[in-house]
């Protein structure tokens, strides 16, 4: 062999790595090289669905067994001969390519990444056919498809996902015009590994009296979100602040803060399927009451121990103070 047909051999081997294939020597022993496929089988494990790390979408792995009866064991393909091309049909559609990969044994199982469906379940094949293809839409001739299986949507998530949460002290703002938790609410939201229905955490407050009763909607009795917060496995901090008081007199001086974890099949938050109110995070229980006591009777106002007193509109910043008991 001269210089010149040695680099060349070389240029084609590098070639067929890049496109994932693998190199072909200069001479291999193979048996029973030729082969056709019997039977290929899908399913889906529950234990292998996952949140991937860089969007953190709702995905699973797909198990693929392609069964060529004329392989021999141990037997080392290379080359086209070895190779098995997959794809993927949802709800009898179009078929989708999945990659392609070296079967070595009569009978071998491949894994493949797709997407949870979010819009409903789906009844799925895989198909096989020998040979690299990377075409879609439909199978070459050849391919053998697998019978149907199930595909469950992405799920609700688990009440038990956030951990710790907590509210801090309650004070007045201004001159005794809002009240607020200026130190915040904070929880801790699911790790990524731990619930794989998880898409993100919702705070709702809703205002209620001392024995529970919602509030008339427009003192928000109406449970009424604050916020949605995706950060896994994070201390999530949520300050609140100036909000009102109900109306002088009124008995709802209590709001009650609630967590929900949501998942990607959800509409809203508010979709009771997909999302699920977490029912032991704050200290074993599934809400917390924070009473935000009853403000001036209008205007801004002082309070002198015993009376309410009128002053002049203060200057400055919040100068919160403890609420008033």
């Amino acid at each position: 062999m001269n210089r010149r047909n040695f680099f060349q051999i070389a240029a084609g081997i590098a070639t067929a790595c890049k496109v994932g294939l693998p190199a072909v020597p200069p001479t291999i022993e193979k048996k029973n090289n030729t082969g056709v496929i019997a039977t290929v089988t899908g399913w889906e494990n529950p234990a292998d669905r996952f949140l991937e790390p860089e969007y953190s979408g709702a995905k699973t792995r797909v198990q693929i067994e392609a069964f060529i009866p004329s392989r021999e064991p141990g037997t080392k393909w290379y080359g086209n001969e070895g190779v098995v091309t997959f794809w993927i049909s949802y709800n009898d559609g179009p078929w989708k390519w999945l990659g392609w990969n070296q079967q070595d044994h009569p009978r071998q199982t491949f894994n493949a990444e797709i997407w949870r469906p979010i819009d409903g379940d789906q009844i799925s094949k895989v198909a096989c056919a020998l040979g690299p293809h990377t075409q879609s839409g439909i199978l070459p001739a050849g391919a053998v498809q697998s019978a149907s299986f199930f595909l469950a949507r992405v799920g609700a998530p688990s009440p038990h996902a956030v951990t710790n949460a907590r509210t801090t002290e309650v004070k007045w703002g201004g001159n005794f015009e809002y009240w607020g938790l200026p130190d915040g609410v904070f929880w801790r939201n699911p790790e990524r590994t731990a619930d794989s229905n998880f898409f993100y955490t919702a705070l709702s407050v809703q205002c209620v009296d001392a024995s529970g009763r919602s509030a008339p909607p427009e003192e928000v009795g109406a449970e009424r979100l604050v916020g949605q917060f995706s950060d896994f496995g994070q201390i999530v901090f949520r300050d609140i602040d100036r909000w009102m008081f109900s109306p002088y007199g009124s008995p709802f001086v209590n709001m009650r803060f609630r967590l929900y974890c949501v998942s990607r099949s959800a509409q809203s938050w508010k979709d009771r399927n997909f999302s699920t109110l977490q029912t032991t995070c704050w200290d074993g229980a599934a809400y917390r009451d924070v009473f935000f006591g009853t403000g001036p009777p209008k205007g801004w106002w002082t309070w002198n121990g015993s009376s309410w007193k009128a002053e002049p509109a203060p200057l400055g910043s919040h100068n919160w103070q403890p609420a008033l008991r």
